[in-house]
């Protein structure tokens, strides 16, 4: 069947013009007959579950966003790239966002590594859970918090860029620090890269989980 790009500078709804996209009932949730998504500059917040489910291969996101709802992208499992344009405003990345996606990636011969915007702050719990598909994350300088399960069962990442030279709190439920709930699943293999200068800070805080931290430098940022 024929799929198209969704480009939400061509919509004109209520439902999803202005502000945001959806809260509550996604807009588009589990639409199948679109490749590709373009969330353009006029929209400042993708709402919870608006576009949970839905069978999108690429997303481009312009600067106008500011956060990701929960469960936004949840079960996206044909997704295998997503380009944030930058400097970008989002700061906060929802429960769940992306838990689901980026299934297949590396095994079908797919896009499969992510790079955060550099102004995210706060990635909520299990918002990449499952991603079976990603082989290389970064991390942006602003990251604060990762949520429970972020990046749990991520079973094929083999590097993981953090870039703030503070080492971000993993949240445990109780407010604690727990890289290792954070990361469960991700291979004891996978190389952990961070600033030059942070790779004794970052031994001490998520040293239980990752065993080879290097500096970015030789990671080839």
């Amino acid at each position: 069947s024929t799929r198209y790009e969704v480009d939400l500078n061509n919509v004109t709804s209520d439902g999803v013009d202005g502000q945001y996209v959806s809260d509550g009932v996604g807009v588009f949730e589990g639409a199948t007959n679109f490749s590709r998504l373009v969330v353009p500059e006029r929209i400042l917040a993708i709402g919870n579950n608006a576009f949970k489910g839905c069978q999108m291969q690429s997303i481009k996101i312009e600067n106008g966003v500011n956060s990701i709802g929960n469960n936004a992208f949840q079960n996206c499992n044909q997704l295998t790239t997503i380009d944030f344009t930058e400097p970008t405003n989002l700061k906060e990345i929802g429960d769940y966002a992306f838990d689901g996606a980026f299934v297949y990636g590396s095994s079908y011969g797919l896009i499969s590594d992510l790079v955060l915007p550099s102004n995210v702050r706060k990635i909520g719990i299990g918002s990449f859970y499952g991603n079976h598909g990603l082989v290389s994350v970064t991390l942006g300088s602003q990251v604060e918090t990762i949520g429970l399960y972020a990046f749990t069962n991520c079973t094929n990442l083999s590097e993981l860029k953090s870039l703030n030279e503070s080492v971000p709190l993993c949240l445990n439920e109780d407010g604690g620090n727990d890289v290792v709930y954070t990361f469960s699943g991700v291979p004891e293999s996978c190389v952990l890269y961070v600033p030059e200068n942070s790779v004794a800070v970052y031994t001490a805080g998520w040293g239980d989980k990752f065993k080879d931290i290097r500096p970015v430098e030789t990671g080839g940022v």
